[in-house]
């Protein structure tokens, strides 16, 4: 089996040792050694990916970097896991948006604030969910290179409480109800 590493993968990838390197000293090591690991996976897992162009199988590493749309522009933009919290029950991704006009990475600067980022089709937002002692939902907008908060639904026995924000951040709460401790709610 050859393996061909295209030169946009690898510039990618030195740009991600870079990134992650200075976001915490041996970070940008350990990105190499996960790309590395997926790489030497492939003679495992040789001819069950993708097939592109009819001639090349492509693989999306596994370990870091996850590929979705957060914007609804039909590009796939990037999350890559930042940390943890809540004893792992939370995950913390940093979230880059695909621009296409410049072909560039925007760094949304305060992406790893929210837990378990998650675009919202229904609502044409993003949504972030963080478990604690209780449960929230944050409802956020992207606004240049941040996200905002524009509602949020907090579970923390005995109240639900849904919030809105308002242009300007100030906070209202437009609803308060107890919940029982044995409701589910979907």
């Amino acid at each position: 089996m050859k393996i061909r590493i295209l030169r946009s993968a690898r510039t990618t990838g030195a740009d991600g040792i870079r990134f992650y390197e200075r976001q915490e000293v041996g970070l940008g090591s350990y990105f190499l050694n996960s790309i590395l690991s997926d790489i030497r996976s492939l003679s495992i897992y040789t001819g069950i990916h993708q097939k592109y162009d009819n001639f090349y199988f492509r693989m999306v590493c596994t370990r870091f970097p996850k590929f979705e749309d957060f914007n609804n522009d039909g590009l796939n933009d990037l999350t890559f896991i930042s940390g943890t919290a809540a004893r792992g029950a939370n995950e913390i991704r940093t979230l880059l948006i695909y621009e296409k006009k410049s072909d560039e990475l925007l760094h949304i600067k305060n992406s790893a604030d929210y837990p378990n980022l998650a675009y919202n089709s229904r609502l044409d937002c993003i949504d972030a969910w963080s478990f604690y002692g209780g449960t929230a939902t944050v409802f956020l907008r992207l606004k240049g290179d941040m996200l905002e908060e524009f509602a949020s639904v907090e579970d923390f026995p005995p109240n639900r409480t849904v919030t809105v924000r308002d242009r300007n951040g100030r906070e209202k709460v437009i609803r308060r109800d107890k919940i029982a401790d044995n409701a589910h709610f979907i």
